[in-house]
């Protein structure tokens, strides 16, 4: 993504919810129909493609960390 928030808009065009999270690589948005929702999804990572090794080490997106590295991440909803 090339910008770290996104936002929903309603019918008449204003903001309905939106949801700021930094340094993800991938973003996911989705809807399953006929439900009325709509699903963000900030991802580290991906499903492997077809062509994939099946190696974890070599999958897209994947982060290995030290045993003594913490990752923290911040998602921020807002609700107008």
């Amino acid at each position: 993504m090339k910008s770290n928030v996104s936002t929903i808009l309603d019918k008449q065009l204003m903001p309905y919810v939106s949801l700021e999270a930094q340094d993800y690589p991938y973003y996911g948005i989705w809807s399953k129909s006929p439900f009325p929702f709509i699903c963000l999804e900030p991802w580290d990572g991906i499903a492997d493609r077809v062509d994939a090794s099946g190696k974890l080490v070599e999958k897209e997106g994947i982060k290995t960390l030290g045993s003594s590295e913490i990752v923290f991440r911040r998602i921020t909803f807002r609700f107008f």
